[in-house]
């Protein structure tokens, strides 16, 4: 069975029967298609870009930076604990310097800077 079914009896024939010709409902059958995947593509790419604990750590490097902005819109992170920060995004991939780093595509790194065990400050840099 087709997605969109272009012949005669199709929903456009149905709605509009004798007021269009084979060629425009072909036509509006197509836009459709056209309109159907845009609309699937772009729901994929939010998907992609919405934070998730399970994301971020499963996703792994390549996609965090996608996530981000989205992290942060959700979430304070400034004020957070070390260990919330860690229930939030896993374990850091290096923690120095009262620094905790979380890799993003070379040659960047989604910092989180602490004091006293808190977060003051994050910031995506380049390495």
């Amino acid at each position: 069975m087709a997605l969109i079914d272009l012949n005669s009896k199709s929903l456009i024939s149905k709605l509009f029967g004798r007021y269009l010709t084979d060629r425009q409902r072909k036509i509006i059958g197509v836009i459709a298609g056209l309109i159907l995947t845009v609309l699937v593509v772009q729901q994929r790419n939010i998907s992609l870009h919405t934070f998730s604990t399970d994301r971020w750590i499963d996703y792994g490097v390549e996609r965090r930076l996608m996530m981000v902005d989205d992290l942060v819109a959700k979430y304070t992170l400034e004020g957070l604990s070390e260990t919330q920060i860690k229930e939030l995004l896993g374990e850091p991939d290096e923690v120095a310097d009262g620094k905790m780093y979380y890799l993003l595509p070379d040659p960047q790194v989604f910092t989180l800077t602490l004091e006293d065990g808190t977060v003051v400050s994050y910031a995506v840099e380049e390495r």
